[in-house]
């Protein structure tokens, strides 16, 4: 359904549209090397990103990590000095970020 033919919106369309806090684009397939993409990590940035709803089940949760600043583990994203996801070298758990 479009968000246009939503009929109660206080302020119209063009107000809900200006006040996302957060904005996912989910896709039917994912990308080549990817299953999904924030750009401008962290405060700042801008909130948007995408994710595919056909990928691995934590993709959409884990570029929400990414707009709240979360990143990589570090050996995969050396920057910043706490924001990181962990990987456990040698085993097959880790955070939702590494």
């Amino acid at each position: 359904m479009r968000l246009a033919s939503k009929c109660c919106l206080p302020g119209g369309v063009q107000q809900a549209l200006n006040t996302a806090d957060i904005a996912i684009l989910m896709t039917g397939s994912q990308a080549s090397n990817a299953g999904g993409q924030v750009w401008n990590i962290g405060p700042g940035g801008n909130p948007v990103g995408w994710a595919a709803a056909a990928g691995e089940h934590y993709v959409f949760s884990h570029e929400i990590g990414h707009i709240f600043g979360c990143r990589h583990n570090r050996l995969r994203d050396p920057t910043g000095p706490y924001e990181h996801g962990y990987l456990m070298v040698g085993s097959t758990m880790r955070t939702l970020m590494a």
